[in-house]
């Protein structure tokens, strides 16, 4: 049967990633489950991931509306309200950015290899296997999104990255957008289709990546994309090496609007190799990025003399890895016929015009002709307060008529959390501490139905019923690192926070919902947004696809 080759493949690569770590792995064999079970069209290659959209056709209006969204742990956070993301998505965008995607965690990936198992020994049929798959969030959330409209897809970075396993992605909407080849990326697949290992090999040849796993080194033929829609920064040597998260770009068409769009999400906290160096010369570490930057001699200066702790070498990496998106753009400019290049994303940085970071932010934007920072607004959240920094950004520049299609006066914040929002109605039973109980009871409700395969291939309950039923959530798996979340994310911090304690200990849920759950809200009033929504506002820009430049492009929302 067809499937049985399919299962075979998957088995050899889900097995790989059990045995190692599966964050760190190409994720293929997630894209081919979803292809098998969810996404027939699916395109699973090396470079990144495709889901096309179901139906519809290419009619592209006068404008198009660009957005980037750092959606907030996408698949660890089971309570997210995807129905409520996917209608902000399609209310608002056309294309839409996304960092903070995740793909199944380690239970996830073993329950989703129980059923491959029991299918191939047929101990269940295709159609038990399908509905037991535990899908990823992100088809999930597309899936939300093409019942609103069938013409959105997904483009999907090929593997994870930083310490949270995240990837890249762009939700795209083909009526009005549709994927083109980039020769930016098909340069760099030129690079690589000779490699023959399941990562990508560490070498300037290959682009400067380092995928290479030496404990596990499944060996496979390359997978090359049918078109170069998408890919990682070619970056190289330093600029490489101080990176956390490579940017992705792809390359999109709406009438004559013709552009790359790069996502980003830079480092939070410095990474391995800037920590380490700051331990025991970061007055150096953090001399060679400036230097590298091209900062003034000023502003080494004034930065040196005021001594470097690790927080600030914190900032100086994110401005080192903003310096290497935009130059890379600068390089993307020069491969395409049409230089429309813009970066969007999470860039962990408040913009400054004064000091030595407005200095840097000057730095950074140098790189590339003409290019200006956009959203000056707040869009992080903080629990407490709401509105914590300004760290969301457009970059782009309209430099020899680069871009203009695009109106910087747009570029503005989606305020989700402002009493006026169009969805703020849709908040208020959240917010509202009498419902929390309601709203947890009804959450591991669901879970009472919940079906999983077995280790030894049998449809079972997913949670086994003890303590009282549906309070029973741990199941015998008490190694915390292997708990799934549970619905909610308040009771998914307890169980994470106390290991289960909780419950192995028969105390009563509910009461301890009570004690732990509901003054924690009081004192975090905006933490539900969080966990419905996310901890950022995403950003949102309009764009007209006449090529008459960017006033005409003034639309809130997509026609």
């Amino acid at each position: 049967m067809k499937h049985l080759l399919f299962i075979f493949i998957i088995l050899s690569l889900a097995s790989a990633a059990l045995a190692h770590r599966s964050e760190d792995m190409n994720t293929l064999s997630e894209c081919l489950w979803n292809k098998e079970f969810i996404t027939p069209k699916a395109e699973c290659n090396d470079m990144f991931h495709y889901y096309p959209h179901k139906s519809g056709s290419y009619k592209p209006s006068t404008s198009v509306r660009l957005g980037s969204f750092n959606i907030f742990r996408l698949s660890e956070t089971k309570f997210k309200r995807l129905d409520w993301v996917a209608e902000l998505i399609d209310e608002t965008w056309d294309v839409l950015a996304v960092s903070e995607i995740q793909h199944n965690r380690a239970l996830s990936l073993e329950l989703s290899l129980n059923a491959v198992r029991a299918l191939k020994e047929e101990k269940i049929d295709l159609k038990t296997a399908k509905e037991t798959y535990d899908a990823p969030r992100y088809i999930e959330l597309l899936l939300e999104l093409q019942k609103r409209d069938p013409s959105w897809g997904l483009i999907l970075a090929p593997s994870a990255q930083g310490s949270d396993s995240e990837l890249f992605g762009y939700f795209y909407r083909y009526k009005k957008v549709k994927p083109v080849e980039s020769a930016y990326c098909a340069e760099n697949y030129g690079k690589l289709k000779d490699i023959k290992l399941l990562n990508w090999l560490d070498s300037e040849d290959a682009g400067g990546f380092s995928r290479r796993d030496e404990k596990n080194p499944l060996i496979r033929p390359y997978q090359q994309p049918k078109k170069a829609y998408a890919c990682q920064l070619a970056l190289k040597g330093v600029w490489r090496d101080y990176f956390n998260k490579i940017p992705l770009t792809a390359r999109f068409e709406s009438k004559n609007f013709n552009f790359n769009y790069i996502t980003l999400h830079l480092k939070f906290r410095a990474n391995e190799t800037s920590q380490g160096k700051c331990k025991t010369e970061c007055q150096k570490a953090a001399e060679d990025m400036m230097n590298e930057m091209g900062a003034s001699e000023e502003t080494i200066r004034e930065v040196l003399e005021g001594g470097i702790s690790s927080g600030e070498a914190k900032y100086l990496a994110r401005f080192f890895e903003a310096t290497s998106a935009v130059r890379a753009a600068a390089d993307i400019a020069q491969w395409e016929e049409d230089k429309d290049v813009i970066i969007a994303g999470d860039f962990n940085l408040d913009y400054e015009e004064d000091g030595y970071r407005g200095r840097l932010w000057k730095n950074v934007v140098s790189n590339l002709a003409g290019a200006k920072v956009l959203v000056k607004e707040k869009t992080s959240l903080s629990n407490r307060y709401g509105y914590g920094n300004n760290y969301d950004h457009f970059i782009l520049s309209t430099d020899n008529g680069a871009s203009d299609e695009c109106d910087p006066t747009t570029a503005k914040p989606e305020d989700f959390i402002a009493p006026d929002f169009f969805m703020a109605d849709k908040f208020e039973y959240y917010l509202d501490p009498k419902n929390f109980d309601q709203i947890i009871d009804d959450e591991l409700t669901k879970l009472e139905n919940a079906k999983r395969i077995d280790s030894e291939g049998q449809l079972t309950d997913l949670y086994n019923p003890a303590y009282g039923g549906k309070f029973k959530v741990c199941t015998e798996l008490k190694d915390s690192a292997k708990i799934p979340s549970v619905g909610m994310s308040f009771i998914d911090g307890i169980i994470n926070d106390l290991k289960c304690q909780i419950l192995y200990q028969n105390e009563d849920l509910p009461d301890s919902i009570q004690k732990t759950i509901h003054p924690k809200l009081a004192q975090e009033p905006y933490k539900p947004y969080t966990f419905l929504m996310s901890d950022h506002l995403p950003i949102s820009m309009a764009c007209s696809t006449t090529q008459s430049g960017g006033k005409e492009a003034r639309s809130n929302r997509p026609d």
